[in-house]
């Protein structure tokens, strides 16, 4: 295990979040001077969580009807309730879980309680709201690569390649194009995850670090509740192989399912009831198979075109189901972890919108990526010079991917795109295929889903 050194933490964080909120302010002025918001709100989903602070801090409520009129600005249809909000009796609340917003409140509380932002009734002031959501994403995913550096050091002596594989999570992955662009579920979910892992690692050696799992595993579900799908088998090895830990591990749930529980009831009527069934959009109609495929070779949807190093974190699953001592001291741990992760999947693959709607590339496996890099870099930890070499080429041109699509894209793939490569590449290479007709044809559906 490498020696950990703060200095090392705070150069990482800088130089992440740094380039994370480097365009933020150009966002700001392209939108405020055309009127729009399409640059800093990367999607209509992460508008609640982006405003829940402006009317907890100014109205001490946790709905939005005093700023609904508003909010109506972020779908085409101004004259409907917005997609992303659900009337519970005479209250307009957030259809998505609020833990994202309220972790976001201490970057909020300063600029509204000094009145910096005083009301929503300028354009401006309702962008500066979403400045301050780029700004607190941006630091919760620069947290959380700090927490993969922390775990992948934790295993490995060669300090080097752990910044490496980093540098790939931070720039290279959906961590860029997504959880640090606005305050969507994946930004909290995908920090809690991160950290959960680096707490797995240490509670070989200390076991009474458990409880500790079973609070951020409550947080990573509050925070996303499909990912009960990954934490389950977690639960199921504390019960068979921690059974002296298991009720601290189970009663370490209590805080968040008591919040939970209650929210609900306020917000969508019912204790068990959540956002998604409470406005019927639970469906599953996707064929499995056309999921699946979709995740694995869909041009701008899967790990292969969009962020390549990651297609190794499948072998590295097989690996760990196959081999004794793949991960030391921790195998099996991990074994239950990957049956999480190949479930959470299957489970996605079924979804009726399994390619994330809008969302820019595999936006809806991003909570998974600490956990995918985590076994991608065990499995490439002893890699050679000329292996290694690929591997950077691969990363770089995963950066650029990212790159193309937080600058250029603004973070966006439209669904009818899930089978070209128009999400791959720059507006000035598309320019140049439209008007070659001998290449135009790269443009066009390469294979459509099984």
């Amino acid at each position: 295990m490498a020696k950990m050194n703060l200095k090392e933490y705070v150069l990482i964080f800088l130089v992440v979040f740094g380039v994370y909120i480097s365009n933020a302010y150009d966002d700001f002025v392209t939108d405020s001077d055309n009127k729009t918001y399409r640059n800093l709100a990367t999607s209509g989903d992460i508008v609640p969580n982006t405003f829940l602070s402006y009317v907890l801090i100014n109205h001490q409520v946790l709905y939005f009807d005093k700023i609904k009129g508003t909010l109506k600005e972020f779908q085409s249809i101004k004259d409907r309730t917005p997609y992303f909000l659900i009337k519970t009796g005479d209250h307009y609340y957030s259809v998505y879980p609020p833990l994202t917003g309220l972790m976001a409140i201490p970057f909020f509380a300063i600029p509204l309680l000094f009145k910096f932002i005083p009301a929503l009734n300028l354009w401006d002031y309702v962008l500066k709201i979403l400045v301050i959501g780029r700004v607190s994403a941006s630091f919760y995913a620069a947290l959380s690569s700090i927490l993969v550096y922390a775990s992948l050091t934790k295993l490995s002596e060669r300090k080097n390649l752990a910044a490496l594989f980093t540098f790939f999570y931070a720039f290279g992955t959906g961590t860029w194009s997504i959880a640090s662009r606005s305050l969507w579920q994946h930004t909290s979910s995908e920090f809690f995850i991160s950290l959960l892992i680096l707490i797995l690692l240490y509670s070989k050696d200390r076991p009474k670090l458990i409880p500790w799992m079973g609070f951020i595993s409550s947080l990573a579900i509050l925070a996303r509740p499909t990912n009960i799908i990954f934490i389950a088998p977690l639960a199921l090895f504390v019960f068979f192989k921690e059974r002296k830990y298991a009720l601290p591990f189970c009663l370490s749930f209590l805080p968040a399912a008591l919040f939970t529980l209650i929210y609900n009831h306020f917000a969508f009527g019912s204790a068990l009831s959540e956002g998604y069934s409470a406005r019927n959009d639970v469906k599953w109609s996707t064929p499995l198979l056309t999921g699946v495929t979709g995740f694995l070779i869909s041009p701008s949807r899967s790990f292969l075109f969009v962020s390549p190093p990651l297609v190794l974190s499948y072998l590295a699953l097989y690996k760990i189901f196959r081999t004794k001592n793949f991960i030391e001291n921790h195998n099996l741990l991990f074994k239950f972890l990957s049956a999480g992760f190949l479930f959470s999947l299957l489970v996605f693959s079924k979804w009726y919108d399994w390619s994330g709607a809008n969302g820019f590339g595999y936006r809806m496996l991003v909570d998974y990526l600490p956990f995918l890099i985590f076994i991608t870099f065990l499995l490439l930890k002893n890699i050679g010079k000329r292996g290694l070499t690929a591997l950077i080429i691969f990363m770089l041109y995963s950066v650029f991917i990212q790159y193309n699509a937080v600058f250029n894209l603004r973070s966006r793939c439209s669904e009818r795109q899930n089978w070209n490569i128009n999400c791959l590449i720059t507006p000035k290479t598309k320019r140049f295929l439209e008007a070659n007709k001998s290449y135009s044809f790269l443009l066009k559906d390469w294979t459509k889903p099984f």
